[in-house]
This record gives C-alpha cells, sequence and structure tokens, in this order.
C-alpha cells in the first residue's frame, strides 16, 4: 500500500480572490467616475492637468 499524500491546498483569502475576479470592472467604475468628477468638477483640474501635460511634451 502507497501512502498517499495529502495536496497542501493554498488558502486564498476572499478580498483578493474578489478583486482578482472583478479587477476589470473595477477599474472600469474608477476610471468613469474619474471621468465624471473631471467633466464635473469647478477647481479647473482638468485644465491644469491639460496644461502641465502638454508642458511635458
Amino acid at each position: 500500500m502507497a501512502n498517499k499524500k495529502k495536496r497542501k491546498t493554498k488558502i486564498v483569502h476572499p478580498v483578493f480572490n474578489f478583486l482578482k475576479n472583478y479587477n476589470f470592472e473595477i477599474n472600469a467604475i474608477i476610471l468613469f467616475g474619474l471621468g465624471v468628477f473631471l467633466l464635473l468638477e469647478e477647481m479647473e483640474i482638468k485644465a491644469y492637468l491639460y496644461n502641465k501635460i502638454f508642458e511635458l511634451l
């Protein structure tokens, strides 16, 4: 009789599993929210970032 070795199963934390499975959706929601914020904001962050990007280029 051969001794069967038990496989060690990796314990994955549920939060990491959730982030791994829904990475694309989370990124899409964050980018959509950032886009809405930049469209509606009143502090001219959009213009500031636009000018800084073109200064660097």
